[in-house]
């Protein structure tokens, strides 16, 4: 499964995956992430998970692998080279 572009959502504690047979989106829970020890699926991260069948939806049950070689990972912010002030 591949992540949509909009990554997973921390905020809201979940977010979506798109399988890689077309069928409907999964739902992925903060929680089956940390239990993975994952806080945040990046867009472009590719995910082997199983997938349990709900009433209405699928779910991501048990996160397997997380693949990051194409996933756009946001660089972080530059570290102060100084913790003074120019004088």
């Amino acid at each position: 499964m591949r992540e949509p572009s909009n990554g997973s959502t921390p905020k809201k504690g979940f977010g979506f995956v798109v399988p890689d047979d077309g069928s409907a989106d999964v739902l992925v829970h903060q929680t089956v992430l940390k239990f993975a020890g994952h806080d945040i699926i990046y867009p472009g991260a590719t995910l082997k998970c199983l997938v349990v069948k709900r009433n209405q939806w699928l779910q991501g049950g048990q996160i397997i692998a997380v693949d990051n070689s194409l996933a756009q990972i946001p660089e972080p912010p530059p570290r102060p080279t100084s913790i003074l002030p120019d004088i």
